[in-house]
């Protein structure tokens, strides 16, 4: 089980594991009664090497009951994910101050459980507008292009929520 990741509810075991299923399988897992207006909670699969994964899945959230189609068979759980993704810049003078290099800052983002999938899920501004920046989810990092004419001092703010609503927030001096 992944750090600070609480098991709701009971494990199952769709057998033969990694068995392919042609067309897929429809699986929907409900959340116990008292966990009805719990957070963080998300559809996970047992992956043999790199332990619970997390599954994309629809939610109807007046029921707290979670719905995916898979192609295999496997081990499928809910679990609660109530820490936020971590963001730590790699060019940091201080923890809020950052010298720009090239014009770009990397920062590395983490998220040990739920994970983070997609773009939209992280926000970045500069100054109070939408900045550009470039997501490696392999890596677990971003490139955000700053404008070496513009003002010496800038302001930087980055947003980053993972799969399961947990959200971090952090701004940055740019030098």
């Amino acid at each position: 089980m992944p750090p600070h990741a609480g098991i709701i509810g009971k494990i199952y075991d769709l057998q033969p594991f990694d068995e392919a299923v042609d067309q897929g399988v429809q699986i929907s897992l409900g959340a116990p009664e008292e966990h009805l207006e719990s957070r963080g909670i998300g559809l996970y699969y047992w992956d043999t090497k790199k332990g619970w994964l997390f599954i994309p899945s629809s939610i109807d959230s007046s029921r707290m009951r979670f719905q995916t189609r898979v192609t295999s068979l496997e081990k499928f759980v809910l679990l609660q994910d109530t820490i936020p993704p971590l963001i730590y810049p790699l060019q940091s003078i201080r923890q809020d101050v950052i010298q720009s290099q090239d014009n770009r800052i990397q920062f590395t983002i983490k998220d040990e459980i739920s994970g983070i999938q997609k773009e939209s899920q992280i926000h970045v501004s500069l100054n109070g507008a939408w900045q550009l920046f470039e997501y490696d989810p392999e890596e677990e990092y971003i490139i955000i292009y700053i404008d070496g004419t513009a003002a010496k001092t800038q302001q930087l703010m980055l947003s980053v929520t993972d799969n399961v609503g947990n959200q971090t927030i952090k701004e940055f001096k740019v030098m």
